[in-house]
């Protein structure tokens, strides 16, 4: 025996699968952006410190810079 199906039966059939299909894409693409985000963290706490070790090797060669200029300058 044949059923015959309606076409708004069919398809809501197929919308109902796309929109199950979406669900799951959104979801990944939820967790994706999960894990950007925790990277984009981890970066900026690298960026953080890479600027204080930064920070840290100019004040340290900032004398001998103005040293070497001074010795430059003086023997002109």
């Amino acid at each position: 025996m044949r059923q015959d199906i309606s076409c708004h039966a069919f398809k809501l059939g197929i919308s109902s699968e796309q929109d199950a299909q979406c669900s799951e894409q959104d979801a990944q693409c939820s967790e994706q952006d999960a894990q950007c985000s925790e990277q984009n963290a981890q970066c900026s706490e690298q960026d953080a410190q890479c600027s204080e070790q930064d920070a840290r090797t100019t004040a340290r060669i900032s004398p001998l810079l103005t040293l070497r200029f001074k010795c430059r300058t003086a023997y002109r």
